[in-house]
């Protein structure tokens, strides 16, 4: 889903600033043009993977990526040999993070462990939601990117981003599923969602994007859209005056109903 967004938005040359989550809105972002990457996100733990990530692109050879990640989103291997060539590049937080890891599990299943996140309900394949990684060559093109340039990674919460960040601008902000969380099932904090958008406005240049997502309704627990994604709160949005505010539909990582993104265009 990752490369279907992006590929509908013109990031040739442009500055990006979006959630890290598995790493791969940075990666994709590269891929499709970005001229700079900012990640951030509250979860250290998506910092030092999205490090390892982007650092066995740089280190590992297509099959072995694949061979490490998985090309299933249920079949990593996380082989340590594979690891060792990858260490050398890491941050020296990240080494010490992934080091004990290993010694932690001794071999076990690092996928099924409590350090990484489960997505038993992803029915695609990496491939699909993915570009650099549909075969070799597109690949090899992320590999000679990120050669050449190295994204800036931030462990902190949403809410302080805008404060972090505040004396800079980006063409294009993407917040992933995350105001669906912020929001979660209380229709009580659309409006705090709302001034919540307002600040982050001001860390877009003139007609940046801002973008973020919802799942198709079969993965939430009510079958619903959440309150930040539903149709109401996009009507409040675009009634600030502070954004135009469009929707597009895309094939669903879950194999349920289209998933959802919504697109804001500062004013």
């Amino acid at each position: 889903m990752v490369s279907e967004y992006y590929s509908r938005i013109d990031l040739q040359d442009k500055s990006v600033l979006t959630i890290i989550g598995s790493g791969d809105q940075i990666i994709n972002a590269y891929f499709f043009g970005a001229k700079s990457v900012t990640g951030f996100d509250i979860n250290k733990r998506a910092v030092l993977f999205a490090d390892l990530k982007i650092n066995a692109i740089k280190s590992l050879s297509f099959k072995e990526f694949l061979l490490f990640f998985g090309d299933r989103f249920d079949n990593a291997s996380f082989e340590f040999s594979l690891y060792q060539k990858v260490r050398e590049n890491l941050k020296e937080e990240s080494i010490n993070f992934f080091d004990g890891l290993y010694k932690e599990m001794e071999g076990k299943d690092f996928l099924n462990s409590s350090y990484f996140r489960q997505r038993a309900s992803i029915v695609t394949l990496p491939s699909e939601v993915n570009a650099y990684l549909r075969d070799e060559e597109s690949y090899n093109k992320v590999k000679n990117i990120l050669a050449l340039k190295t994204p800036e990674l931030i462990a902190a919460d949403i809410q302080e981003i805008p404060s972090i960040l505040e004396k800079r601008t980006f063409d294009l902000i993407n917040l992933s599923n995350v105001p669906n969380y912020f929001v979660g099932r209380n229709e009580g904090r659309v409006e705090n969602f709302i001034s919540f958008l307002k600040e982050y406005s001001k860390l877009l240049v003139n007609e940046g994007l801002l973008i973020f997502y919802s799942y198709s309704p079969v993965i939430y627990e009510t079958k619903t859209v959440p309150p930040a994604s539903s149709e109401e709160t996009l009507k409040e949005i675009e009634a600030t005056g502070v954004f135009k505010v469009e929707q597009k539909y895309f094939k669903a990582i879950t194999g349920g109903q289209e998933d959802k993104v919504s697109i804001l265009t500062k004013i």
